[in-house]
């Protein structure tokens, strides 16, 4: 399979069926999006892209294939690795400890004005990996 490592802002239009994938890997890792063919293995996706000393590829189940397009977040060792967008200024990757909560995750991102922190602030538990959606006031 082949793997093209570049922007993947030609995306295919809604009523296009593509076999390629844009996938957007942060995290431990020189942000960059890959287009790939469906059902390409994460494994052989990180096997493209340079990472950072500290990652903790043992939290990656790199055998899982990939379908449709998503964002990958490679966690580092310490902490949690979250990936937060949505209603902030700039999407970014968030280190936290394991005992974290919203509200620390909040402090680490510039949210927009519509941003609904009511509703984020009820989240529970967050896990390495995750990718953390700030809600809209306007939903």
């Amino acid at each position: 399979m082949a793997l093209t490592i570049h922007s993947c802002f030609q995306r295919a239009l809604p009523y296009e069926k593509s076999e390629q994938i844009c996938i957007t890997i942060v995290g431990a890792v020189e942000l960059t999006e890959i287009t790939v063919a469906q059902g390409t293995r994460v494994e052989q996706v990180l096997a493209k892209i340079k990472m950072n000393d500290e990652v903790d590829l043992d939290q990656i189940y790199g055998m899982r294939r990939l379908f449709k397009a998503e964002t990958i977040v490679v966690p580092y060792r310490k902490g949690l690795t979250l990936f937060v967008e949505g209603e902030v200024k700039e999407p970014k990757v968030v280190i936290v400890n394991e005992n974290a909560s919203a509200s620390d995750i909040l402090a680490q991102v510039d949210l927009t004005e519509r941003a609904d922190i009511r509703r984020f602030l009820r989240r529970r538990r967050f896990r390495t990996g995750t990718v953390i959606q700030v809600p809209s006031k306007n939903r």
